[in-house]
């Protein structure tokens, strides 16, 4: 029975996996957003937008908040545009209609008959011809002889001039594909990422050796430097312009505060530390909240 017992237990240790898998996600999953939301200490409208997968502005819009979106801790957000219309915007009050005014039929006035063209016809008699007897009748007036027309001078005509050549064609400039004019993106870490985007993953994630940098992808200001979300201890927002927003995950302190403009390759902060979670870090770019492929703003 013994021997039965050790068996046993041996086959069930050959069919455990030795650790469970980790999946990081940016976001949390489960049940979509609420329809509203109470402003929490720390908390900003973008974050919160990106808690949610929405666009700032478009949030901002439906809870009547203009630049540069400020919000307070216990403040209650719409998460949802019909939630936001019905709670923002009052019932238009009906307009009353004002009856037509009573138009009486004036009396009609009868009018002249139109004088006929006889009757505005003046005729003048004219008096009878008398002739002298003894004088010869004059002779007639001869029609005078038609002159031959005279021709106008012809002026010599230029010679027909040739078109003038079309102008050179220039070059069209190139156009950013994304965020503020003259943005060049790039990575924001050097090393090759642990597992890109698509499927599950809005983003890219990483395994960073301690000592590397994580920098700004492209020129932008920080909107959000605070708590992290999914696991990760910190979490770092930029605006790029033009719907763009770049999010940094991370595991390692921020090196800088809301409000501080950025330029590509700007330091955001410095891996360090022995744990091998301290090198987790995760890269997002989305625009107008929804998540893209990093690589399509990005030269390769």
């Amino acid at each position: 029975m013994a021997a039965t017992l050790a068996l046993a237990l041996a086959a069930g240790c050959a069919t455990s996996p030795s650790h469970a898998p980790v999946v990081e996600r940016s976001t949390p999953v489960g049940d979509p957003p609420p329809e509203r939301y109470v402003v929490q200490p720390r908390d900003s409208l973008y974050a919160i937008a990106w808690r949610y997968g929405l666009d700032y502005v478009a949030l901002a819009r439906w809870n009547g908040i203009g630049p540069p979106y400020t919000i307070y801790p216990g403040q209650t957000l719409m998460l949802a545009p019909e939630v936001g219309v019905r709670a923002g915007r009052p019932a238009r009050p009906a307009i009353p209609r004002t009856p037509a005014p009573d138009v009486r039929a004036e009396p009609s006035v009868p009018r002249a008959e139109p004088e006929t063209q006889a009757a505005r016809r003046t005729v003048t008699p004219t008096a009878p011809e008398v002739r002298t007897p003894g004088v010869p009748e004059p002779a007639p007036a001869r029609p005078a002889k038609p002159r031959d027309p005279v021709k106008p001078a012809t002026r010599p005509t230029a010679p027909e001039s040739s078109p003038p050549a079309p102008a050179p064609r220039q070059a069209a400039p190139r156009q950013q594909v994304a965020g503020t004019p003259g943005a060049r993106w790039r990575w924001p870490v050097d090393v090759q990422p642990e597992r890109g985007f698509g499927g599950d993953n809005k983003g890219v994630d990483y395994a960073v050796p301690a000592g590397r940098s994580v920098v700004a992808a492209a020129p932008g200001k920080v909107v959000y430097s605070g708590p992290g979300l999914a696991g990760y201890r910190h979490l770092v927002i930029v605006e790029h312009g033009g719907g763009y927003l770049s999010a940094y995950s991370l595991n390692a302190d921020p090196e800088v505060g809301e409000g501080a403009d950025l330029g590509a390759g700007a330091r955001l902060a410095a891996i360090g530390g022995t744990n091998a979670t301290d090198g987790r870090f995760h890269f997002e770019v989305r625009r107008h909240g929804s998540p893209i492929d990093p690589g399509r703003v990005i030269g390769r």
